[in-house]
């Protein structure tokens, strides 16, 4: 059964930071069945986080991380640390990864190798480790993603296609997902105005029936909505997200 969550990153880090549980009491209060959210907010708060599932019956569908801190993670230590106190207490069973965009592909190559020691670190949390895209990655032929893919282990690495970064490089949706199917995940569902700000679902360019139609036989756990900026409040915003979805998964 797929599920509908929501991407916190519309809040803002001033109010993730300061105000996390009273922003998951909205989100869920809207409909949603969960939450995705940094790592770092993740962290801050991870001593809440069984409670906040317990006290508000929220499903943390996943958690987002940067490139970085998962090279520091396959290191050891603190962050290594940190990132199983979340996983833990979160109960969140996928990993997403982004990084700003390389122009060399042979270094899509080595965070391919890395994302797939990362998730054998990880393995003993039964979490699916994904690798989520930008503009940059599904430009043109995308070869920076394929090179991830290939030098990444299929069954412990995958990706988390975000569509509207596939917007806004202008390539098309049912590409991405015929030759990447067998390692998609997870999604990202945002839309974007010719300028390229973004905007709520349906209110854009993508191409919401063409994705919903392509995603819909992948039969993933979780659609969740991302719009990392408005011009609405963040819970309007994610309302109305909420309520487009919702009539699509009908």
């Amino acid at each position: 059964m797929t599920r509908l969550a929501c991407q916190t990153i519309t809040w803002g880090d001033d109010r993730l930071n300061n105000d996390y549980p009273a922003i998951i009491r909205q989100v869920r209060n809207i409909g949603y069945d969960g939450v995705e959210t940094k790592f770092a907010v993740l962290r801050k708060y991870a001593g809440q986080l069984a409670a906040l599932r317990a006290s508000t019956g929220v499903l943390f569908a996943a958690c987002h991380m940067g490139f970085a801190d998962v090279q520091r993670a396959v290191a050891g230590g603190e962050v290594a640390a940190a990132v199983e106190s979340v996983l833990e207490a979160s109960g969140a069973k996928f990993i997403l990864v982004s990084d700003e965009p390389h122009e060399s592909v042979d270094t899509y190559r080595t965070m391919g190798e890395t994302l797939t020691r990362f998730a054998e670190r990880v393995l003993d949390f039964n979490v699916r480790v994904l690798f989520h895209n930008h503009r940059r990655e599904v430009e043109g032929n995308m070869e920076r993603l394929a090179t991830l893919v290939a030098h990444s282990a299929a069954d412990r690495v995958g990706l988390a296609v975000d569509f509207g970064w596939v917007l806004q490089a202008g390539t098309d949706p049912l590409r991405v997902v015929d030759q990447f199917r067998d390692r998609i995940g997870y999604v990202h569902l945002k839309d974007a105005l010719a300028d390229g700000a973004w905007t709520e679902l349906g209110n854009g360019k993508l191409a919401i029936d063409t994705v919903v139609t392509a995603i819909r036989p992948l039969n993933l756990p979780w659609w969740t909505a991302e719009q990392d900026s408005t011009g609405k409040t963040p819970d309007a915003s994610a309302e109305d997200n909420f309520r487009f979805l919702s009539a699509l998964l009908r």
